[in-house]
């Protein structure tokens, strides 16, 4: 949001960590960086070092979302535990979706039974639960305060506004609110005990405890409070916030000027970003195998397409469903390019994780796929936020993930279409339009002149 708050006369300052874990790099974002944006920077220390000299991985790369994972000996990746990315800011939002976890617990997956995790993984869960509180960004918490609590008497601001996760952000901005009396506002990207990646963290009761505690006081004591969708707004009003409203994710506009990536001839099926284990469409891969099996011009032209990190237990049922031939694992790439492939697709999969908290989580990849306009097939909780807006925006369909029949209806629905002048016109562009950056960032601004002028 710090590219559009200046066009309604908000000046952000951005506070972030001068040497945070990255774990990859996208140069080309640079460019939406105005030359004018205030950076203030201060060191991080993380544990992810000591972590990996712990479990063997020393000179490995911490993967974005997680603390760590493990290779079975069916070679699956099982990612332990959700951290959250560190793009942390001050006076602006941050609308990148952060990454979740899947299901640490042992599971039957492809038919074949998982191993038990590792005694250091185990125990690296535990101390991560246990030691790391809120999270392992709270080593920056206390510097953080102490600088910015000198640096904001020499240049002072109107507002702070922490966006988390990282919750260690938002007591950061409780510190920074009781010590200076700046009105302050808690953006909440994702939920914090009732997320679903909480129950998962091997915590004692007492550090649940704390983490309630904290909770609460970071809600009831920021001056507005905002989330992402009305579900999580609900969970929050128990808390006693003074105020709450939802400003969800969303898209930039200026990211879709760019060249779609196509396949001709192809009916082409396109995921883009994060897909693990948790989130594995079972259903859907065995649609299309029935499908291609019934269907001769369906198996000439389909054409999988899978962007970013896939987990092996993906890879596995594509295997098993005989869909290999027909699949395109493609690495990580740049965001713009990307976007290129979702503009390419034909039907864009949006998946969320198999936990019942998902009927409150409403990911970015939404808005991105939306402003694609491809029709999307998600598969999730059909009475949830996300499907409220897909609904809103006439922007595809929703399964539950046990609906064989229906996924199979669906996709024969966008087929029978594929290759027709007009493919996909039903998009109610004006409701997708309210969900661009640019929109929204008028909405956080809105909030902002109500808090300063209080």
């Amino acid at each position: 949001m710090a590219k559009y708050l200046p066009q309604f006369g908000w000046e952000p300052v951005v506070f972030t960590p001068e040497n945070p874990e990255l774990m990859a790099r996208d140069e080309a974002l640079l460019h939406e960086v105005s030359p004018n944006l205030k950076v203030w920077k201060l060191p991080i220390f993380e544990p992810y070092n000591l972590y990996k000299i712990f479990t063997g991985k020393r000179g490995e790369t911490v993967k974005p979302g997680y603390i760590s994972d493990y290779t079975d000996n069916t070679g699956n990746i099982h990612n332990i535990h959700n951290i959250h990315n560190i793009h942390n800011t001050r006076n602006t939002r941050n609308t990148r979706n952060t990454h979740s976890p899947p299901d640490p617990t042992p599971k039957q997956q492809g038919g074949r039974k998982e191993s038990r995790q590792p005694w250091k993984e185990r125990l690296s869960l535990f101390i991560r639960g246990n030691f790391f509180f809120p999270d392992p960004r709270c080593f920056w918490r206390r510097p953080s305060v102490r600088y910015l609590v000198k640096r904001l008497k020499e240049e002072p601001v109107d507002c702070i506004i922490t966006t988390g996760p990282p919750h260690s952000m938002h007591l950061i901005g409780k510190d920074l609110h009781r010590k200076t009396g700046i009105p302050w506002m808690a953006d909440f990207r994702d939920p914090w005990t009732g997320f679903y990646y909480f129950k998962h963290l091997k915590m004692l009761p007492f550090t649940v405890k704390r983490h309630k505690r904290a909770e609460q006081a970071v809600v009831s004591e920021a001056d507005i409070v905002t989330v992402v969708s009305p579900q999580m707004r609900r969970e929050f009003l128990p808390l006693n916030p003074k105020k709450v409203e939802v400003i969800p994710n969303g898209y930039d506009e200026s990211d879709f000027a760019v060249e779609a990536k196509r396949f001709d001839g192809k009916f082409t099926i396109t995921h883009t970003g994060l897909f693990t284990r948790d989130a594995n469409p079972d259903r859907l891969w065995q649609a299309l195998a029935e499908i291609v099996a019934e269907n001769e011009a369906f198996a000439q032209a389909l054409n999988i397409v899978l962007v970013g990190q896939t987990d092996n237990a993906i890879k596995r049922s594509v295997e098993e469903a005989g869909l290999l031939p027909f699949c395109r694992f493609v690495p990580y790439v740049p965001h713009l390019e990307a976007v290129a492939y979702q503009k390419g697709a034909n039907l864009l999969l949006l998946t969320l994780k198999k936990e019942p908290e998902s009927k409150g989580i409403i990911t970015g990849k939404l808005f991105e796929y939306l402003a694609a306009g491809k029709p999307i097939l998600a598969i999730g909780p059909v009475e949830g936020d996300l499907s409220e807006i897909l609904t809103e925006c006439n922007g595809g369909t929703m399964h539950e993930f046990e609906d064989f029949e229906g996924i199979k209806r669906t996709i024969l629905l966008y087929f029978r279409s594929f290759g027709c002048d007009k493919e996909w016109e039903d998009s109610r562009p004006q409701a997708i339009a309210a969900y661009s950056r640019q929109n929204l960032c008028g909405r956080v601004s809105e909030s902002l002149n109500q808090l300063f002028l209080k």
